[in-house]
């Protein structure tokens, strides 16, 4: 894995209006799906991508909801996003490991749903309670050394 040539896109959810998802009975009634926000130009992009990388902070023991928005918005597509590599990483204020345990669950919860998804890896940064406080930490050298093995 550590020899492939990889082109990275970064999404970031704050810079989008991703609201909640209403796609089932879309779908149902009408055959398709339509998307009208910005989220739509996010989607494309993991079609065509190897892996997708999650990050979140936890709020409540649980991914942010501006992510889980974004996950539901995948129903109508969720088969191209067959054959992926998933990694996560999570940072809370909480210093215990189960309330990242929690937050790891909410992004299986959705990869448990793709065909024939791979975990690769995770990190979970706890005691993390302000916005850039993983900077400097050991969290850093992990989030490092985990991208040396994709």
């Amino acid at each position: 894995m550590g020899n492939r040539i990889l082109s990275v896109v970064a999404v970031t959810i704050g810079l989008f209006l991703v609201a909640c998802s209403s796609g089932l009975d879309q779908v149902e009634q009408t055959g398709h799906y339509q998307i009208k926000q910005s989220v739509k130009s996010v989607n494309p992009k993991e079609h065509k991508s190897v892996l997708i990388l999650s990050a979140s902070p936890v709020y409540y023991l649980n991914i942010n909801g501006q992510l889980k928005n974004l996950i539901d918005r995948t129903f109508y597509c969720f088969m191209q996003l067959k054959d992926k590599e998933f990694y996560y990483i999570t940072a809370c204020a909480d210093r215990e490991p189960y309330a990242a345990d929690c937050a790891i669950e909410g992004f299986r919860g959705f990869v448990r749903c793709l065909p024939n998804p791979t975990e690769r890896g995770m990190i979970k940064a706890t005691g993390m309670g302000r916005k850039g406080g993983v900077k400097g930490s050991s969290f850093m050298q992990e989030a490092y050394n985990l991208g040396k093995t994709i």
